[in-house]
Formats: structure tokens, C-alpha cells, sequence
């Protein structure tokens, strides 16, 4: 009497795996919880592996962008070039320091495009970015709405593992990112 070989057995059973198992939805659902909770415990927690926080003399090492450098005694032409840079920035700050007074009186300044276009000097970005953007009445009109965007994103974001891969492998050697699962 021959096996029928579509006939199941109970070996099979038990070498089979489930097809909840095998749904890549539901792996993909359990990897972005996973990720959530860990960042939801933090930098501290005991799940988390040594290696992915490493110390090191980070103040001394650091630029005014908060990324790590291997050597900060070493003069480059970069760093010359970046003085001068400042230099000329510093000259920004104050002219879009007196134009940020006009803006404050209600009258929009004459020379604020073309300034924007030259760039606008970083001490004054946080300020300058969210008032041209209307960022300040968004957020009188609808002051809960980035809880509610933070809250949906937690659920239903299908981005959340390549984000922390990306933050993983490219931030690293930057002072807030460089603590793995560390909320900022």
C-alpha cells in the first residue's frame, strides 16, 4: 500500500510553521512595536546592547552642529574657510536683527526675501523659520495638533524601522542621535 504524498500527517504539523508566522504584515507590525517600546524605555534600558551607546569625549570633539571629529586640534582649510564664514554671518545677524524689529511692529520687511534667498544666519533660524511658515497661528489655532500627529504616527507609521535604521547607521557620530532609543 503506497503513501498518498499530498496526504497530511501528524510529522508534517510539526515541521510546518503557521501562516500567522509567515505573514510579513504581522512581522512587520511586531518589528515597529519592538522598535516604539524600546524607544519608549529609553537609552537605559537592559534590552539594550553596550555597543549601541558608546561613551567618548564628546564636548571636546564636537562641532557647532553637534557631530563628533576625530581630531579637534587639527587646523584645516575648512575650518579657515569656516571663519571666515562666520565672520560674514555675524554681519547677517545683525541686519536680520533690525529687520526682526520692523517684523514685530506688523510691517513686513522690504528686504526679507532677498535676505532669505542669501540665507538666513543659524542663531536665528528657530525664530525666523516658524514665523515665516505661519507655524505660530497653526499652532494657536489647533494647539494639540502635533500631539495628535505624534499619536497617529506611533500607530499606524509604516516607517518607523527604516527610520531608525537610517539614525542607526547615519547619526551616529552626532550628539543627540549617538545614545541608541534616546528620546530627545
Amino acid at each position: 500500500m503506497s503513501k498518498d504524498p499530498l496526504e497530511k500527517t501528524d510529522v508534517d504539523d510539526e515541521t510546518s510553521s503557521s501562516g500567522e508566522d509567515d505573514d510579513p504584515e504581522l512581522r512587520e507590525l511586531e518589528e515597529r512595536d519592538n522598535i516604539v517600546m524600546k524607544y519608549e524605555k529609553g537609552p537605559e534600558s537592559k534590552d539594550i546592547d553596550p555597543w549601541e551607546n558608546p561613551e567618548f569625549d564628546v564636548y571636546a570633539k564636537m562641532d557647532r552642529f553637534g557631530f563628533v571629529h576625530k581630531d579637534p586640534n587639527e587646523a584645516t582649510e575648512e575650518e579657515r574657510a569656516n571663519r571666515r564664514r562666520i565672520a560674514k554671518e555675524v554681519k547677517r545677524e545683525s541686519k536680520w536683527l533690525a529687520m526682526d524689529q520692523a517684523w514685530k511692529k506688523g510691517r513686513l520687511p522690504k528686504k526679507l526675501e532677498e535676505r532669505t534667498w542669501k540665507g538666513i544666519p543659524e542663531k536665528l533660524r528657530l525664530k525666523v523659520w516658524p514665523r515665516l511658515l505661519g507655524a505660530y497661528e497653526l499652532k494657536e489655532a489647533r494647539p494639540n495638533l502635533y500631539q495628535e500627529l505624534l499619536k497617529r504616527a506611533l500607530l499606524v507609521s509604516r516607517d518607523i524601522k527604516q527610520i531608525d535604521l537610517d539614525i542607526n547607521r547615519t547619526y551616529r557620530d552626532h550628539l543627540a542621535f549617538r545614545r541608541r532609543y534616546d528620546v530627545k
